[in-house]
């Protein structure tokens, strides 16, 4: 969805469409907040932060492709 926190009724209707569709879904993001947990109630499969490490913003931010990448790879 491109958010940067999770949380908002995009991913929840993400996660409604999934679970219709029987399709499990596994959530990354940049910044993975205590109350993201809700999110297995709707359906998650999986919670996870791009960073594999404590990083700036903007370095998070300018290596959002890369650690997407290495992160869906892992999963």
């Amino acid at each position: 969805t491109g958010e940067g926190c999770l949380h908002g009724k995009t991913i929840a209707g993400l996660l409604r469409i999934a679970r219709e569709a029987d399709v499990p879904a596994v959530i990354l993001g940049g910044c993975i907040l205590p109350e993201a947990a809700t999110l297995y109630k709707l359906g998650a499969a999986g919670i996870y932060a791009l960073c594999d490490r404590p990083m700036p913003l903007e370095e998070s931010m300018r290596r959002a492709r890369e650690l997407l990448c290495a992160r869906a790879q892992a999963i």
